[in-house]
């Protein structure tokens, strides 16, 4: 058991008041949970680049679970683009982490942005459903190139085991 203070208590408030909101918004680049969503979100885009082939070339799923999944996946990658825009990242030149999130989303914007946003923006919603509306899903394919990123993977492994993030 804890025993604290009043005065102890009122410290820790203090301490947590002077915080700016933005700054408990980012989330640090080597957070270990982000690490294994980032984990998470690399095989689900194996998952979707797949389904994506067998839907446009076959046909789209029709049992309720296998909705109920895809609905899902498309859930956590449009949580993945959110964020994506409050993540800091390390700058390459000075190996400093950026938490200014102006900085953040240029980033991002300059970066995977335009893919992570093709992939997930629902073009059956906004056109008639037809055997072309098909096609619009491998838009998601260009998310493999997430997979190819060495060094993002590797750092997401170093980060779940734990090391720092050191080029080797």
């Amino acid at each position: 058991m804890k025993y604290t203070t009043e005065s102890q208590e009122s410290e820790e408030e203090i301490f947590v008041e002077k915080i700016p909101m933005k700054e408990r918004i980012i989330i640090r680049h080597d957070a270990a949970w982000k690490s294994v969503f980032d984990v998470i979100i690399l095989l689900l885009v194996g998952y979707s680049c797949i389904t994506s082939l067998y839907y446009v070339a076959f046909i789209s799923p029709v049992n309720f679970f296998h909705v109920l999944f895809d609905w899902i996946v498309e859930t956590a990658f449009y949580t993945d683009l959110f964020l994506n825009f409050i993540t800091e990242y390390v700058d390459p030149s000075s190996r400093k982490p950026v938490r200014e999130i102006k900085e953040i989303a240029i980033n991002y914007m300059t970066g995977w942005f335009i893919i992570d946003i093709l992939s997930v923006f629902p073009f059956n919603s906004f056109m008639e459903t037809g055997p072309g509306t098909k096609l619009f899903r491998l838009f998601r394919v260009p998310r493999l190139l997430k997979l190819l990123d060495v060094n993002r993977f590797s750092s997401i492994l170093k980060t779940i085991r734990g090391d720092e993030l050191t080029d080797t």
